[in-house]
């Protein structure tokens, strides 16, 4: 399986991978990363996928961080653009609406910790439904990315 790809419209690969090497993996501590990407056409999306693995850019995008269960819940966090405060990011994502667990910031971050048993489906809606409140325009493509423990926020 891909460890990363990118999509406009149909999620199933990143809920796939989600589901079966993030929240599936009990002893690992590993995780994927979703974030905007920029896709003219639906015909394209092999180029596009070879563009973002190679992205230069990343402190100047926002980002969510899904990592594996770790008891009881399953950690989000939400990465804002350089620059932009996590709590402008948390006021943003709160202002949406979005039904949200508790959360914190946690240094330039913010954090959610969702309960275990939320589905992949869910979590993957809510990273793009969180980046859209972020300031990320409709419309966009996005690229997930299998993330290591050591790249995901603490």
């Amino acid at each position: 399986m891909a460890i990363d790809g990118v999509y406009i419209d149909d999620p199933s690969e990143a809920v796939s991978f989600l589901r079966d090497h993030v929240l599936g993996k009990k002893l690992l501590r590993e995780g994927m990363e979703i974030r905007p990407c920029a896709v003219s056409d639906t015909r394209y999306l092999g180029m596009a996928r070879a563009r973002a693995a190679n992205r230069m850019d990343l402190p100047s995008i926002p980002r969510v961080a899904i990592g594996n269960r770790k008891g009881k819940t399953v950690p989000v966090w939400v990465i804002p653009k350089q620059g932009v405060d996590a709590s402008a990011v948390e006021a943003a994502i709160r202002g949406a609406l979005l039904d949200l667990p508790d959360g914190a910031i946690s240094g330039p971050n913010y954090k959610l910790d969702f309960p275990k048993d939320t589905s992949p489906e869910k979590l993957v809606a809510f990273a793009q439904a969180a980046l859209t409140a972020a300031g990320v325009a409709p419309g966009q493509g996005w690229q997930w990315i299998k993330r290591g423990g050591d790249q995901l926020p603490k």
